[in-house]
């Protein structure tokens, strides 16, 4: 047992006499994971941008880079945020003074934007502007972009905000604050 236990030392110090090495080593290996577990997220994002999920597949890079999201004016989030039930219904109770300030939207009412906000702050003021009969209004969602480790209708859709979930804990991707902002057009 000895002798076997002297054999491993021996290799072990053959491979690496020098700590230093030994620990630069190690440190690199692990950037080079880093970078390969990166790379695949940068990965799965094009693959959600081919397949129809663009603000999404934008948030992933976002968050692979640990880059805060920040947008205002006309934009695809603005675009597809106006074009929603869930903007829609917001709108008919900031006109009907119901007091709100979350905002969900549903994969069955657009899967992209459920997938991208799901869950988002959103304000509403009035601004200065008219157009005929219709004011204008100043929109701000936020929105922190994050996973939650949670069991999902879909199998698949369970995996990847799963994973998800492990590589925001591993550094992989990171939580990163949403910010959009536009301006619209409401009948008081």
């Amino acid at each position: 047992m000895n002798q076997y236990i002297d054999q491993i030392a021996n290799q072990k110090n053959r491979l690496s006499p020098d700590l230093n090495l030994k620990q630069q080593d190690v440190e690199l290996e692990y950037q080079t994971k880093i970078i390969a577990g990166k790379l695949a997220w940068l990965a799965a994002a094009e693959i959600a941008k081919r397949k129809g999920y663009p603000l999404a597949a934008t948030l992933i890079q976002y968050s692979v880079i640990n880059k805060n999201y920040y947008r205002s004016g006309n934009s695809d989030f603005a675009t597809a945020i106006r074009n929603s039930d869930a903007y829609a219904n917001y709108i008919d109770d900031f006109v009907n003074k119901v007091n709100t300030n979350d905002i969900r939207f549903t994969r069955s009412d657009n899967s992209d934007l459920f997938f991208a906000l799901h869950r988002a702050k959103f304000s509403v003021e009035l601004n200065n502007k008219t157009f005929g009969n219709y004011r204008g209004i100043d929109v701000a969602l936020y929105d922190l972009y994050d996973f939650k480790p949670s069991h999902y209708d879909s199998i698949f859709i369970g995996a990847v905000t799963n994973w998800a979930w492990l590589s925001q804990q591993t550094f992989l991707l990171h939580e990163i604050d949403v910010n959009i902002k536009f301006e619209d057009y409401v009948l008081l």
